[in-house]
């Protein structure tokens, strides 16, 4: 038996192949937090301070913090291990690149931002909160966030690594930092709307640009920590209703998703400023179609769901 050495790609990052010499040492896989102790300085490893392809912080497989002890909960999501190498299910904004991953987890697939659909289908089976209790993810109203924010748990980390706890209020000044990230983010989106509850992780300053978080010292910084403003705010806030024009006999039909069990107003408008009520709505399932009392005119219009209290 022998040792397979290290094999340098075309990009020049080393990639290891696996053939049963790692009996008795670790393997050149082995990559926690701060990379494999046994590498050599020569055998640069880019991903070994790398937040966006492992979990900082997790310097050996003893470091692990899973949710113990208690049900599974939306808070708790971002600690549940997703499968791939080094890595909880990710509730950051950075993006790796594809080719990057492929190199990384050896896989085209499962690419750390398909973790934001994954949270947004799992949130709404966890939620145990009437959606009228939480706020929109595509609401402008700097109130309605404060509200979200208050009573938040944030980690702060100081120059000496020392992290502590603190609470944001509705009135923290960080609170329009935060609201403002928020709503440039998600101008960003097509017709700026979030369509789903994770979307909104892509947001930077709710993990990696968190106004209390210094990323740049490696050593200062767990994956706990970074997450810990985004985990707690996915309990509090809720999506909005999906719309999609379909067509039935030749008859158009406008198919909204939606909270079952709740009662939602239809509403009209002509300019998107002044909305007339059309009627009101109980869905039982996940979504429904309307079409009108008397189907669709050849005039615009715009149509809407509001949740009623």
């Amino acid at each position: 038996m022998h040792l397979q050495p290290l094999v340098r790609s075309g990009s020049g990052h080393f990639l290891s192949v696996t053939n049963g010499g790692s009996l008795s040492r670790l393997n050149d896989r082995y990559r926690p937090w701060g990379g494999n102790p046994e590498f050599a300085a020569y055998q640069y490893d880019p991903f070994a301070y790398d937040h966006s392809v492992k979990d900082p912080g997790v310097w050996s497989p003893e470091q692990w913090n899973f949710p113990s002890g208690s049900p599974l909960s939306i808070a708790s999501l971002g600690r549940v291990h997703r499968g791939t190498p080094w890595q909880t299910l990710y509730l950051k904004s950075t993006a790796v690149s594809a080719d990057d991953w492929l190199i990384w987890s050896g896989s085209t697939s499962g690419h750390p931002t398909n973790d934001w659909h994954l949270i947004s289908l799992l949130a709404s089976m966890l939620q145990t909160n009437p959606p009228q209790n939480l706020v929109s993810i595509n609401s402008a109203s700097p109130a309605a966030w404060g509200s979200a924010f208050e009573g938040i748990t944030v980690s702060s980390n100081s120059p000496d690594c020392t992290v502590s706890d603190l609470t944001l209020h509705a009135d923290s000044p960080e609170v329009s930092i935060l609201t403002d990230a928020i709503n440039h983010n998600r101008a960003l989106f097509p017709n700026g709307y979030f369509r789903e509850l994770g979307d909104i992780l892509s947001t930077p300053e709710l993990s990696v640009s968190s106004p209390w978080i210094n990323i740049g010292d490696p050593y200062c910084n767990a994956d706990a920590d970074i997450e810990a403003f985004a985990s707690q705010l996915l309990g509090r806030v809720r999506p909005d209703p999906l719309a999609s024009l379909t067509f039935s006999n030749h008859h158009a039909e406008i198919r909204f998703t939606a909270f079952p069990n709740h009662t939602y107003e239809i509403q009209s408008s002509s300019d998107l400023h002044d909305w007339t009520p059309l009627g009101t709505i109980t869905p039982t399932e996940q979504s429904f179609t309307y079409s009108g009392p008397e189907g669709f005119s050849s005039a615009r219009r715009f149509y809407r769901l509001k949740l009623l209290p």
